[in-house]
């Protein structure tokens, strides 16, 4: 039940880190340091980042503050903020595409909706993943490995962002880098 609470409270933190962190990056006067971990326009790929960073500090951060009191399985926790992230991705952008393709809409209110609903599924994966004697993840040098990787995506594409729907901000009519 101990770690339960963590994953619980996980959800919500890192719900209200990834609203919150929609609005850095104009709060900071345009920063680019903080351009690279959060959206510095409205295409979907900057999205992404919305959720990513605070997957990742939220199992980095109770991984290294709780391990001792929760007894958390170091090798296990690091895998769980990509368990996380991807699902949270896939129900963002499975249900934004399908109200998009499907019905013509786009509503901040479904997605606001399907955020929360992606890092609550994505941490109750993770939280079975975990709890599960022989589940399946990836050790955590190759976890790392991925994490490190995706930030390494997430950054050069901030700089330099791909001519693709995905990357374009169709409000601001734009492909904004952070160096513009």
């Amino acid at each position: 039940m101990k770690e339960k609470k963590l994953f619980i409270i996980g959800a919500l933190m890192i719900y209200g880190l990834s609203t919150l962190s929609h609005f850095i990056f104009k709060w900071s006067n345009y920063s680019p340091f903080f351009g690279y971990l959060t959206p510095i326009n409205e295409s979907l790929f900057q999205h992404a980042k919305m959720f990513f960073y605070p997957c990742v500090l939220y199992f980095f951060i109770t991984g290294i503050l709780f391990h001792n009191t929760f007894q958390i399985n170091l090798k296990k926790w690091v895998f769980l903020p990509l368990i996380v992230f991807f699902t949270t991705f896939v129900i963002v952008y499975g249900t934004y595409y399908f109200f998009q393709l499907i019905f013509h809409l786009e509503s901040m209110i479904i997605d606001i909706i399907s955020l929360f609903v992606g890092i609550c599924l994505g941490n109750w994966f993770a939280y079975l993943i975990y709890k599960k004697k022989n589940a399946i993840y990836l050790s955590p040098s190759i976890s790392l490995i991925a994490i490190i990787g995706i930030v390494i995506i997430f950054t050069s594409w901030t700089i330099k962002p791909p001519r693709e729907d995905f990357f374009y901000d169709k409000e601001n009519q734009t492909y904004q880098e952070v160096f513009e």
